[in-house]
């Protein structure tokens, strides 16, 4: 975690963040992946990036990764199999992509 805050500030946030196209995807899904602690502690820093030009639908794929938690893969690979592991984080990952770019077209038209 002192790795993360050290490496991890707002500023890198909003400089790779508001870049377009796929990077800032691999960064949200990433930064999910690692988030660790009660979700309610993210709504400040998600609000302050919603305000500073974050979409939803990249807000939604954050949300949607923190379901992927790196400290009990190990205890899921040990009740299940690596196979049934990897398949599970893939889908994922490429259902978390597939959410957040139909939360941005449905935000589109809402507009």
């Amino acid at each position: 975690m002192s790795l993360t805050n050290y490496f991890i500030t707002p500023k890198f946030l909003l400089k790779h963040l508001g870049e377009k196209g796929i990077r800032k995807w691999f960064y949200v899904i990433i930064g999910g992946i690692l988030s660790s602690g009660p979700i309610y502690m993210w709504y400040p820093l998600l609000a302050d990036l919603k305000n500073k030009g974050l979409s939803y639908g990249l807000i939604a794929c954050f949300l949607y990764n923190r379901a992927i938690k790196l400290p009990l893969i190990p205890l899921m690979i040990y009740y299940f199999s690596w196979q049934y592991i990897l398949i599970l984080a893939v889908v994922m990952i490429f259902m978390s992509v597939a959410q957040g770019i139909l939360i941005n077209k449905i935000m589109e038209v809402k507009k």
